[in-house]
């Protein structure tokens, strides 16, 4: 039976297994003090946290996973799975303490740097380079991938020595290939498989659950924080590529010029530049379906939200509709970040995107 999440009363704990580094499982780990984790959509390692325990030997932190529970009465959730990193001790008069810092799988993928020119051949599927990039990088059948016909048009190539922006990660070339290819990008989940799918507007999801702070749906503590700002808000985005071998650079422009936007140019009498470059040779349509891309998401996201509740099982992209006594209405917004103290009782805190 699956949980009721919404009952008023309810139990909670947090358990915390070690894994190998095949996601066998070996066992709990021993001597857990306090965990905290972040999660964000914007950030390249989409989950974080830090994992403080007192008996650090029961694991070897550089081989091992660990992965964090939370149980609702009796019914165990994952809500990550983490590699160890940068181990600090602390002392005191009773205890060693060692703090880990925890990282999501996206991190292999951003370690491994691209060695030597590295090309997907013009009409290759998107899919299959994509699939093949991670298998080639450990993630031999641990990844969930939506297939598409979709192929390039032009040939792509990383090359380490031309690129103008440092060294050239195996993570950049795979969300090169997934933003080429209309996929979200990749991100792992909860249990360390990897995630590659179409993007849809958020306007256009399924609604996950209702958040409501009077008992009716899932519970929230009273209390919005809501931002938004014309100084972080785009109006006009630049998407170019490297030079290729001619020395050619492909541009595509996208600009909000919608006089009923908030932010457009015509509204604010402003123009505010968005420039992403250094992106791989590929066709000028890919590189101007990537520039309205921008300009959509960024058109959406015109209101942030802060709230905090008691848990409930959402992940980055999902969408909620809040019963706001204040609004006296319904509010529709896409999950962009949450953090959360691994305590018994202790609430998550969800940044939203408040979806028009």
């Amino acid at each position: 039976m699956a949980t009721d999440y919404t009952r008023r009363t309810r139990t909670e704990r947090y358990a915390y297994e070690l894994l190998d580094l095949d996601l066998n499982r070996l066992g709990p780990v021993e001597g857990v003090t306090a965990c905290s984790l972040e999660w964000s959509i914007y950030n390249q390692i989409r989950s974080s946290g830090t994992l403080s325990v007192v008996r650090p030997e029961s694991f070897d932190w550089p081989r091992h996973y660990v992965r964090v529970w939370i149980v609702v009465d009796g019914d165990a959730t994952p809500l990550g799975t983490y590699r160890a990193n940068i181990p600090q001790e602390s002392w005191d008069e009773r205890r060693v303490t060692t703090q880990l810092e925890l990282q999501d799988r996206t991190v292999e993928l951003a370690e491994r740097l691209v060695e030597a020119p590295y090309s997907v051949r013009v009409g290759e599927a998107y899919s299959k380079a994509i699939t093949d990039l991670l298998e080639d990088n450990g993630f031999r059948g641990r990844y969930s991938l939506t297939p598409t016909d979709r192929a390039l048009d032009s040939a792509m190539t990383w090359d380490p020595d031309a690129s103008s922006e440092g060294d050239v990660s195996w993570l950049r070339v795979a969300n090169d290939l997934a933003l080429a290819g209309g996929y979200a990008g990749l991100y792992p989940d909860a249990r360390g498989h990897m995630m590659v799918h179409r993007y849809v507007e958020p306007s256009k999801r399924a609604t996950r659950l209702v958040l409501s702070d009077d008992g009716t749906e899932h519970r929230y503590v009273p209390g919005i924080t809501r931002g938004s700002s014309l100084y972080t808000s785009f109006n006009r985005w630049v998407v170019a590529t490297r030079a290729d071998d001619e020395g050619e650079v492909l541009k595509a422009f996208a600009e909000n010029d919608d006089p009923r936007h908030p932010y457009s140019t015509v509204t604010t009498g402003r123009v505010r530049t968005k420039r992403v470059g250094d992106l791989e040779p590929r066709s000028l349509k890919a590189l101007q379906a990537e520039a309205d891309r921008l300009k959509a998401e960024a058109m959406a996201d015109q209101q942030t939200l802060e709230l905090a509740a008691r848990f409930v099982p959402l992940v980055e992209g999902d969408v909620v509709e809040i019963h706001s006594p204040v609004d006296r209405g319904i509010m529709r917004a896409s999950v962009s970040g949450r953090s959360l103290e691994c305590r018994p009782g202790a609430p998550i805190k969800l940044r939203l995107r408040r979806i028009q």
